[in-house]
């Protein structure tokens, strides 16, 4: 079993660092206590907008290119995710640019560029923002995380009743009382 070392920091950032001596690269994972399980109603998907927000560029990197040719430039690889109650930010990087793969994550507010969501750099950037939000559903999800995904971003809480019902073989969802009914799975007419 890997031993780790916890470190916090004069501002409370907490860094966990594990070794591994089996490898010679390095990841960098930052994690921020922001989901959609904190979302409110009135700022559903912020978590989301701000994870795609690093990627828009910095000051440094003024653009998604630059930030990609930082990493690619040294064979790096890079990502970014939003869950329920985080949104992380990773880098695997050799272990001789560890440097590099924390700079890219130097986060400040001054950092941030000035993106607005009702201007879009091109239609295609456009498409694709359009796409991640309308077809957000990957084919790894599971319906107990889609379920609750549905029912946080629609501004119910986490105590909200959930009655499931099978109809023709398809799981119905009555949320609150059946105040919104969910289906996750294809249904014919005839239901």
């Amino acid at each position: 079993m890997n031993n780790y070392q916890k470190t916090v920091l004069d501002n409370g950032l907490k860094i966990i660092t594990v070794p591994m001596q089996s490898t010679e690269t390095v990841t960098v994972l930052v994690l921020v206590a922001a989901g959609s399980k904190y979302e409110t109603k009135q700022i559903n998907g912020l978590s989301h907008f701000l994870e795609h927000m690093f990627f828009k560029g910095t000051k440094k990197r003024p653009d998604t290119l630059a930030i990609a040719e930082t990493l690619d430039r040294i064979g790096g690889e890079y990502n970014a995710f939003t869950s329920q109650e985080y949104t992380g930010y990773w880098a695997k990087v050799s272990a001789s640019q560890l440097d590099l793969g924390f700079k890219v994550f130097k986060l400040k507010n001054s950092n941030f560029k000035i993106w607005r969501s009702d201007v879009a750099e091109n239609d295609k950037e456009l498409s694709k923002q359009l796409d991640a939000f309308e077809n957000p559903v990957k084919k790894e999800a599971k319906n107990a995380n889609m379920l609750w995904e549905i029912i946080l971003k629609s501004g119910y809480d986490l105590s909200t009743k959930i009655e499931e019902k099978k109809i023709s073989g398809c799981s119905i969802y009555a949320i609150f009382d059946s105040e919104m009914i969910i289906c996750l799975s294809k249904i014919n007419e005839g239901l």
